[in-house]
């Protein structure tokens, strides 16, 4: 590994100033040229090097560029090995104030054309590792991303496959029909939907349903049934009776007919009945429970 030296300057030699911590907001560029207020020259004729102190302000250091060259061509002990040229104390009242050698080490002269040729090699060749480093993890991470993406791609695949079996199972496809699965399960869908809300889906057999109002109806009343009217929905009898009661008791016998396997029972409707000279007359209406008022 090659060593390294470090070579120091006298303190005298150079121009010293310190921005306050409002330099912290400010620019390199803007930083330079504040400085320049320090300098008896122009800031573009001057070697200049910072740090940063630990309460936010900035420490700066200049000398000619000229004097710099001048004084590096008169040393013999600075060659390149040497790796840093640092002021070699660090000014009394920058020192009460302060600054420490620890400050003062990280004023390096020995930076932008003045940066030894070793250094410059060793850092280009650090950077030039880290940009391989970050490009390899980057390739990586690219290969992992599209390892599992593939490995996406076959999950949803088998899924597919799956449920396009499991479809032409339940949905078989017709005879030289070209429909995919997934087409023929939505028309299956609409086609019961439709079925579940048609006037079909509901209908009653109105045999059945006169049968079992003949189970219901009383065989000890005297009824003289005029008509009797039998749809989907519901029964209309229209007829009379001796008396009032008689007409109860025939509503009360109607009043919930259940026809098999029909989750929805007939129910009667308020009675209408009349007493007359002889008798009383009534209407019974029996109505599915989806059709009788105040049901839901």
């Amino acid at each position: 590994m090659t060593s390294t030296v470090i070579a120091t300057i006298p303190t005298t030699q150079l121009y010293w100033g310190r921005l306050t911590d409002a330099s912290s907001r400010l620019t390199p560029r803007a930083a330079l040229y504040r400085f320049e207020r320090f300098l008896p020259l122009s800031i573009d004729q001057v070697q200049v090097v910072s740090t940063r102190l630990a309460d936010g302000s900035m420490l700066m250091v200049a000398i000619e560029i000229q004097r710099l060259r001048d004084h590096l061509a008169t040393r013999s002990d600075i060659g390149p090995d040497t790796w840093a040229l640092i002021p070699d104390r660090v000014p009394d009242h920058y020192a009460q104030a302060g600054i420490t050698d620890r400050d003062r080490s990280q004023l390096n002269l020995l930076s932008g054309t003045f940066e030894p040729a070793p250094r410059r090699s060793r850092r280009l060749w650090t950077m030039a590792l880290i940009h391989a480093g970050c490009a390899l993890a980057a390739i990586i991470a690219v290969i992992g991303i599209n390892r599992h993406a593939h490995l996406l791609e076959l999950h949803a695949a088998e899924a597919a496959r799956r449920s396009a079996a499991l479809i032409d199972q339940a949905v078989p496809p017709a005879h030289g029909s070209k429909s995919t699965p997934e087409a023929r399960l939505i028309m299956e869908v609409r086609t019961l939907e439709q079925a579940a809300h048609s006037a079909d889906a509901h209908s009653t057999d109105i045999a059945e349903l006169l049968t079992v109002l003949w189970k219901h109806w009383p065989a000890d009343l005297r009824v003289q049934t005029e008509t009797l009217t039998a749809s989907t929905d519901r029964l209309v009898i229209r007829g009379s009776v001796p008396t009032l009661a008689d007409a109860e008791a025939l509503a009360h016998a109607c009043a919930h007919l259940e026809l098999l396997g029909d989750p929805v029972p007939f129910l009667a409707e308020p009675l209408q009945a009349q007493s007359g000279e002889r008798g009383a007359t009534f209407l019974i209406t029996v109505a599915r429970t989806d059709h009788v008022a105040g049901h839901p």
